[in-house]
């Protein structure tokens, strides 16, 4: 989960949202769920299983001290992964209130999906869908889509990094989206003089004056800041 899908978790439900791998980083410099009365996983289906048992055991851990439960929440009870055996097992409570689509065709379409029959044909029907004969051409039209969005008219600079998301599933795609971006950034005159940075691994950065770079915040041994 990125940084701006757990800002609109939280305010969907109300309840401060962190992605996994933040709170398995937490388990691991020692605060557990120290102070946490509720763990809300939401998703779990695509959640890693061992991510998920780790987050459950130590879950386990932390409620004799401090009497910390675990929840699995999900909208795709019916999937096979180990979230839904667990639902079948315990007897689960269904998810009847759709609170976080605010838009009308969207929930529309997720009832429809419940049902097993063609909400991707709805989608489509309502320009939410986007087939392509290749990776390419879907890397194609996620760049002029994102193109096209900021530039509407964005009262500040960096308004685009909370508002505009681009996800891609593998690291790869994140490399092609990133130099794809680049490059029409640049072809509209907008990057300047162009810098390589050594990363760890040995693998290389190249970022040019007027690039974008959100970072996150990053701990070390002399102690911990966002930047």
């Amino acid at each position: 989960m990125s940084a701006a899908a757990s800002q609109g978790l939280t305010q969907a439900s109300g309840i401060p949202a962190r992605a996994v791998a933040a709170w398995l980083q937490q388990m691991r410099i020692g605060a557990g769920f120290t102070g946490v009365d509720v763990l809300v996983i939401d998703e779990p289906t695509m959640v890693d299983d061992r991510a998920t048992a780790a987050l459950m055991t130590e879950a386990a851990r932390t409620a004799r001290r401090s009497s910390t439960s675990a929840t699995l929440s999900s909208s795709r009870p019916s999937r096979p992964a180990a979230g839904s055996r667990t639902h079948r097992l315990v007897g689960g409570l269904a998810l009847r209130e759709n609170r976080r689509q605010e838009d009308a065709a969207e929930r529309h379409a997720l009832e429809v999906w419940r049902t097993g029959d063609q909400a991707l044909h709805l989608l489509a029907d309502r320009g939410r869908v986007h087939p392509a004969e290749s990776a390419d051409e879907v890397r194609s039209l996620i760049l002029t889509a994102w193109d096209e969005l900021r530039r509407d008219g964005w009262r500040d600079t960096y308004d685009p990094l909370d508002e505009l998301v681009v996800l891609a599933a593998r690291n790869g795609d994140v490399d092609a989206l990133n130099a794809g971006a680049q490059q029409i950034r640049r072809a509209a005159g907008e990057l300047g003089t162009e810098y390589t940075y050594a990363l760890p691994g040995g693998d290389r950065l190249t970022l040019a004056t007027g690039d974008t770079v959100r970072v996150g915040a990053m701990t070390t041994a002399a102690g911990a800041g966002t930047c």
